[in-house]
């Protein structure tokens, strides 16, 4: 993500993004076919301000920074200058402190990029009777 790319969100939202935000988002560490770069922290200013739609939900000063593609929204408070990493529970409307910063989350965003490839190289090549078999 470009620096304008991150004066365009924050013109457009009327915010001011926390400078490790953006010293993250300009040296972004993701490979652009991650699941992180879908949807844990996307680089993308477009989905980075459609996501933003949804925070009306939450607490005052939220910036969303990404999602888990189903219940979970994460997002920072934008007037803090190093903000934890919140988690919001789409189910139960309920708002908690899930990485006490940003370099914690993006670890946590490895960890899953990780998981999920090997997922990934567990079911390939198989028959489509044997996906639920545990590969050996």
């Amino acid at each position: 993500m470009t620096t304008s790319d991150l004066q365009r969100i924050e013109r457009e939202l009327r915010i001011l993004l926390p400078g490790d935000y953006k010293s993250l988002m300009t040296a972004y560490p993701f490979p652009h076919d991650s699941f992180s770069a879908d949807c844990l922290l996307p680089d993308n200013a477009d989905r980075l301000l459609e996501i933003a739609k949804d925070r009306q939900k939450l607490p005052v000063n939220s910036f969303i920074i990404g999602d888990d593609s189903a219940d979970e929204t994460y997002f920072i408070d934008v007037s803090r200058m190093r903000s934890p990493v919140f988690v919001f529970d789409v189910s139960s409307g309920k708002v908690s402190e899930s990485f006490p910063d940003l370099g914690t989350y993006v670890e946590h965003c490895k960890k899953t990029d990780q998981e999920l490839y090997q997922y990934a190289k567990r079911v390939e090549n198989r028959k489509w009777w044997q996906f639920w078999i545990p590969k050996q």
